[in-house]
């Protein structure tokens, strides 16, 4: 149990003391002295205006309360908590809240929206809010979840199929991780959807496309759509790697396209080796004065590419083909000729962990990295 201090700069939450080490003599000793510095680098230490929080736990789970500017009031409430808690009496806190409320709280925190999956929970929560949206978070049980997913299951998208596993699985899981967040936030006093499991999805595909599709597929893509479609077989990118990638990222000199831990997945920098073709495809391609991405249409960066290169696979006649099997593609024929390390190091696969200590001893250079494109691609570019 401790008293919290929050940053007025960056929001984040810290005990009041920290610990630092003092030499004297030949030995070393560790004293808790009073925080004077925030992570951020902000004074929090001799800030005028500061929020205290209270922490605690309750049956294993971590609980925070937001108590304001006295931190007088935060001892009494810490106090107050430790009584009621000896005592195994009722600890209210939270006043009682619509997951409509909730779902509007959640989506307008900053760190949620900093989420890779915010689009995709806000899509999520517009499904939720339709079951959810004026029940009471304590009113949401394990049983009321297996009922909407029950009552979603029965829906038709547009294009008359029910949503698969997969998409009820985020849904639910969007669901949980706003009770939960609420929870630590001290927006709600429990929840018990932490018991609530979710279905094994069988999601796994192994469609590949042959060299004679590949050549169909080009021929009906629009230039844009054609692009990512040669930057995907010929590299085995992501597409969201290749919507977001710029210019400064391609090193046309040493034949990479060279992304930042930021820009990838996985979270780490990752070197892409290019075919010759793919970089007198990148040579011959415009560059737009007023934006560096690479992938532009009408002057502006594209955000999706999904209903041409569905159109362009209907005209080519190709069913049952993602974007993503082009990765898949590409991956598939490097790992029948080359380094399984060599592979997973361009396409930012994760070693496994039971390979992890041998990984520590094979240094991925360029060099090496350009024995992948070193062979024919299988395929030539018009």
């Amino acid at each position: 149990m401790a008293i919290l201090i929050e940053c007025p700069k960056c929001g984040k939450r810290h005990g009041e003391k920290e610990k630092r080490a003092s030499l004297g003599g030949t030995s070393t000793s560790v004293s808790l002295v009073p925080r004077q510095y925030c992570t951020c680098g902000f004074g929090i230490g001799k800030a005028g205006a500061k929020v205290y929080w209270i922490e605690y736990y309750l049956k294993g789970n971590r609980r925070r309360e937001r108590i304001g500017p006295s931190r007088g009031a935060a001892e009494h409430r810490l106090r107050e908590v430790l009584s009621l808690r000896t005592e195994n009496r009722y600890i209210r806190r939270a006043k009682k809240q619509k997951f409509s409320d909730l779902a509007d709280w959640y989506l307008d925190q900053p760190n949620i929206k900093a989420r890779r999956s915010h689009e995709r929970d806000e899509y999520s929560i517009k499904h939720l809010r339709m079951f959810f949206g004026s029940r009471y978070a304590d009113e949401i049980t394990p049983g009321l979840v297996e009922a909407y997913r029950t009552k979603r299951g029965g829906e038709h998208s547009l294009l008359k199929k029910p949503p698969s596993t997969a998409t009820l699985n985020r849904e639910i899981a969007c669901l949980r991780r706003i009770l939960n967040y609420s929870l630590e936030e001290g927006k709600i006093d429990d929840t018990s959807l932490g018991k609530v499991k979710l279905p094994k999805e069988y999601n796994k595909r192994n469609r590949v496309i042959t060299p004679d599709e590949y050549h169909k597929l080009l021929d009906h893509c629009l230039p844009h759509t054609r692009c990512a479609v040669q930057i995907a077989y010929l590299t085995g990118m992501r597409l969201s790697e290749i919507l977001n990638l710029k210019w400064d990222r391609v090193d046309l000199d040493a034949e990479f396209i060279r992304l930042k831990k930021e820009e990838t997945k996985e979270k780490a920098p990752r070197n892409v080796p290019l075919y010759p073709d793919l970089i007198d495809m990148l040579l011959s391609r415009p560059r737009d004065p007023e934006y560096d991405y690479v992938l532009t249409m009408d002057g502006k960066p594209l955000k999706s590419i999904k209903r041409s290169f569905k159109t362009a696979c209907a005209n080519a006649g190709l069913s049952n083909l993602w974007f993503h099997d082009l990765r898949r593609t590409r991956i598939d024929m490097w790992e029948s000729l080359y380094n399984t390390y060599l592979v997973r190091a361009a396409v930012g696969h994760a070693i496994p962990k039971a390979d992890e200590v041998h990984s520590r001893y094979i240094v991925i250079t360029d060099h090496k990295l350009k024995m992948l494109v070193s062979g024919s691609p299988d395929i030539k570019l018009d």
